[in-house]
């Protein structure tokens, strides 16, 4: 009789426990998918700045060359009084278009080519016959995604 009563007894608690460690296994896989969602997130934006990298990387190297090898430094681009603003698309949309080919961007990287003060007499630079800053912006896949890059390039004299 006692064995009966004990047994009767040990149903509800196995039922129980059961219920508690798949609630617990529940927890622990929705925990899994969050972490894996939250990954692909981030691998996709890391993927997106750096396209938005290559890209203003790209248009650099162009108006570097556009520098180095045009022969009439006045017909590049100049910069106007007003800064562009790099989160600003409006800003950039008078300036140089990258001639390029880039692959899964959103738009083309943009790049605007500014003369220096001719500094390179008081900075004793003999080879130097004017100085540019070169600003490019590129895009990733999305629009919010921006990397601005600078450089100061030196125009070798002719002679």
């Amino acid at each position: 009789m006692m064995q009966q009563s004990l047994r009767h007894r040990q149903h509800g608690t196995v039922l129980v426990i059961g219920l508690i460690l798949l609630l617990l296994m529940t927890l622990i896989g929705v925990t899994a998918i969050q972490t894996t969602s939250l990954d692909e997130r981030m691998a996709g934006n890391a993927r997106d700045r750096n396209l938005a990298f290559q890209a203003a990387e790209a248009a650099l190297r162009e108006a570097e060359q556009n520098v180095t090898k045009t022969s009439t430094p006045d017909l590049l681009p100049k910069l106007t009084e007003v800064k562009p603003d790099p989160q600003q698309d409006t800003a950039w949309d008078n300036y140089q278009t990258y001639t390029g080919t880039i692959q899964d961007i959103i738009n083309k990287p943009t790049y605007v080519i500014e003369k220096l003060a001719d500094l390179s007499s008081a900075l004793e630079f003999k080879d130097v016959s004017g100085l540019y800053r070169v600003t490019s912006r590129g895009q990733g896949s999305t629009a919010t995604a921006v990397v601005v890059l600078q450089t100061t390039i030196g125009r070798g004299n002719p002679d």
